[in-house]
């Protein structure tokens, strides 16, 4: 059976044959388009949709806030959410909150996390929390530390000829000011608070992992490869990225809940939906349209599209009739790629 895979994004950094078609922000009628085809397989039962959220470069707090509002969007309309992440941390701030999501969100859905080169500090804190994590052979996970670093730059001040003088009010106001030297009690202060965190850091993972906090500490903010980071509690499965999808695809098929019942992709259910908005909206000459060249565009990505999907079927069609499962993709409108 041919891979179903949906499409809906609108994401800060572009796939080279989406990229005229996004600007309309919709690769629906391309897809539909290609399971309406003559021969064109289209998805059985066995079907699911699992909603992927990419995740890449550091985080910051306003990541983990458009990571919180797309994990509700998809626990409520797909089967199974995938965390596609690579990344090398982020901020504390707001991240021990969204890993608690996390934990408490995949008693309701499942969530897998899918590492294909780095998931380390921030980004495994996320990553913890998820049901089941797939880990490529040469991809590290771990770090599972946190760090502060004070800049004292009084020496190049004093070498430019700039003097700064603070005023201000309360005795620590001017702690870590970088046109300083790090003074003994803003150290403490400092570190008093880097340890709160590790504990809390510790604890979190320890929970969500199902494995003790002292086994945590004693990775020692180290990083993990391969079996490495199987035996060490940090990962779950060796595997690549396609065969990562097929065992989600395996695993929802054989799910009998009702949540599993309801993850039919929606454009299943109509014969051409978005092929009739598009039909509706298209006029019939290009002196009409006075977007013609975001139409033409749009045609010119929806060809690749298809192409892309013929490619994707000569190398996955099955050798035998017996039905596979397959995972319907759908990725969440607004954000893809995440900074």
């Amino acid at each position: 059976m041919k891979p179903n895979f949906k499409f809906n994004l609108k994401p800060l950094m572009l796939a080279e044959t989406a990229t005229s078609a996004l600007l309309n922000g919709n690769l629906d009628a391309a897809v539909i388009k290609r399971a309406a085809a003559p021969g064109a397989t289209t998805p059985s039962s066995a079907s699911t949709q699992a909603g992927v959220i990419t995740i890449r470069g550091a985080m910051f707090p306003s990541t983990y806030q458009r990571l919180d509002y797309m994990l509700d969007l998809m626990a409520a309309e797909c089967g199974a959410i995938v965390l596609d992440i690579n990344s090398p941390g982020g901020m504390v701030a707001g991240c021990f909150d969204l890993s608690d999501k996390i934990y408490l969100l995949r008693q309701k859905v499942p969530i897998y996390t899918i590492v294909g080169e780095s998931c380390y500090s921030a980004a495994y804190c996320l990553a913890s929390a998820s049901t089941k994590i797939f880990l490529a052979r040469s991809a590290g996970v771990g770090s599972i530390g946190v760090i502060a670093v004070h800049v004292d730059q009084s020496g190049f001040d004093e070498r430019m000829g700039v003097k700064y003088t603070p005023v201000y009010a309360g005795t620590k106001k001017n702690d870590c000011s970088p046109h300083a030297a790090l003074s003994p009690r803003a150290m403490a202060d400092l570190k008093e608070s880097i340890d709160d965190s590790y504990e809390t850091f510790c604890q979190t993972v320890a929970r969500n992992r199902g494995i003790l906090a002292a086994n945590v500490k004693q990775t020692e903010a180290g990083i993990f490869y391969g079996q490495g980071a199987i035996e060490a509690g940090l990962v779950d499965v060796i595997a690549s990225r396609k065969d990562a999808f097929q065992s989600i695809a395996l695993d929802l098929s054989k799910s009998t809940g009702p949540k599993a019942s309801a993850t039919t992709p929606k454009a299943a259910a109509s014969k051409t939906p978005m092929l009739d908005s598009i039909a509706s909206s298209t006029p019939k000459t290009k002196a009409q349209n006075p977007n013609a060249l975001v139409e033409d565009a749009k045609k010119r990505a929806q060809a690749a599209v298809l192409k892309a999907f013929d490619k994707v079927a000569k190398t996955n069609t099955p050798t035998d009739t017996k039905a596979v499962p397959t995972l319907s993709i759908r990725i969440p409108t607004g954000t893809s790629y995440l900074h």
